[in-house]
């Protein structure tokens, strides 16, 4: 029997609240796939499970206490496949219910979002033909093969007193944004106030949102900032980096684009982070047990500020493998994740390395403080016109100020100064990244 436990969150994250599970006992679980919904200080995550087997049993309920991690979560049996013979029944030992076999093949695996919702509402996933790619069942088809006579949802109390039918995911967004599910026009089958109902609501504004909220996400980087500016013996470069042929390239290479696949001159600063690490990768890894332990992958973890106020850092994975355009897929995507609070618990833990970029804000130069239990941290501020000597002569080039905070129990000045000299290299052949 394994025991699933809440993961750790992020080295300023160390509890969370579990709002929802996206499981239930007898269910088959694989790897990567996500089980759970928490809320930390900083963000609600999706929590991915990392084992095969079936789910025994749920330890925990869905509730406003804090959890720390590390508490057991819920139990998962490793089973047979469907193809072995299951092991002969004993008197101690009770039959094991066998691993049911994945999809045939042609018919992709439903996700976890889609078998929670079929789930709540009664529908038998294997008579619903999907109308996704290559045949994937999305939450429309589940809705739409909602039986009026379906699995009646949670149903709410309210004033007066009325009974309100919601998803467990409209309970949690009304809770956060201050909606009254009661004035809700319900779209969901049976008359149930779904998600999207909630999302689309006018909200009564920033004041919405609990005080608290934010006060714990400044308490959670308060702690995680102190104990590095305590902790690790920061030092700090800086250079300037010319991007006149990335910027000419950018433009011609986003001329034959789209609006929406147009590259932003972020993809390429993270692309040429994530390149320079593979040659300076005593700056990629983690200071843990005091010792360093570096990382044979390259996660970049992306600083991104939340409308609310506070920040968060997700990580974009195996950054230095991504082309340009899988880049900037990844960093939009995150960003918006980021921003509608819906992040993976992957993500917040996960990061080698972060960069921030402050040039959106109007900052030229930016001095980050490195994260727990990271090494380093490179900084980015905004693009500015500035006069350069080009063959002796002036010219106005587009010049970007970078600059890098590193651990000195791992590297010095000149291992990040070789950093900061790739990174730019590699930002004047813009088409090789």
């Amino acid at each position: 029997m394994i025991e699933f436990l809440l993961p750790s969150l992020g080295a300023d994250m160390d509890r969370a609240k579990l709002n929802m599970w996206l499981v239930a006992p007898g269910d088959v679980v694989h790897k990567g796939q996500i089980i759970a919904e928490v809320e930390t200080e900083k963000a609600v995550l999706e929590v991915e499970c990392w084992d095969e087997g079936l789910i025994e049993e749920l330890l925990v309920q869905p509730g406003p206490e804090w959890l720390p991690v590390g508490t057991p979560l819920a139990r998962i049996r490793q089973v047979q496949p469907a193809s072995a013979t299951p092991p002969a029944e004993t008197p101690t030992t009770p039959a094991q219910k066998p691993l049911p076999a994945r999809p045939p093949a042609g018919r992709p695996e439903p996700t976890p979002p889609v078998r929670h919702l079929a789930r709540e509402l009664g529908v038998d996933l294997s008579t619903v033909q999907g109308t996704g790619e290559g045949g994937t069942i999305t939450r429309s088809d589940v809705r739409a093969a909602a039986a009026p006579a379906a699995a009646p949802p949670i149903a709410i109390p309210v004033n007066g007193g009325q009974r309100v039918k919601a998803s467990p995911r409209a309970r949690f967004l009304a809770d956060r944004l201050g909606v009254d599910l009661s004035r809700v026009i319900a779209s969901g089958a049976g008359g149930m106030v779904t998600a999207a109902d909630v999302e689309s609501q006018p909200t009564p504004g920033p004041a919405a949102e609990p005080e608290d909220k934010l006060t714990a996400m400044r308490r959670a980087i308060a702690r995680s900032m102190a104990h590095s500016k305590r902790e690790i013996p920061h030092y700090y470069l800086a250079t300037h980096i010319d991007l006149d042929q990335a910027m000419r390239w950018l433009e011609t290479e986003n001329a034959e684009r789209p609006v929406s696949k147009r590259i932003l001159p972020a993809a390429l600063l993270l692309k040429a982070t994530a390149l320079g690490l593979r040659e300076i990768p005593e700056l990629n890894g983690h200071w843990i047990d005091d010792g360093f332990r570096p990382s044979a992958s390259i996660h970049l973890g992306v600083a991104v500020s939340i409308r609310e106020g506070g920040l968060v850092a997700p990580a974009i994975h195996d950054a230095d493998q991504l082309d340009l355009d899988e880049m900037m897929e990844r960093l939009r995507d995150l960003v918006n994740r980021a921003r509608s609070w819906r992040l993976r618990s992957s993500e917040m833990s996960d990061p080698t390395i972060t960069v921030t970029n402050l040039g959106d804000r109007g900052v030229e130069t930016a001095f980050p403080v490195i994260i727990p239990p990271q090494v380093a941290m490179v900084g980015f501020g905004k693009v500015v016109d500035t006069v350069v000597a080009v063959e002796g002569k002036p010219q106005v080039h587009p010049v970007i100020h970078a600059t890098l905070s590193g651990d000195h129990r791992v590297t010095d000045g000149h291992r990040g100064g070789l950093l900061l000299a790739a990174i730019d290299r590699l930002l004047q052949e813009p088409q090789t990244l």
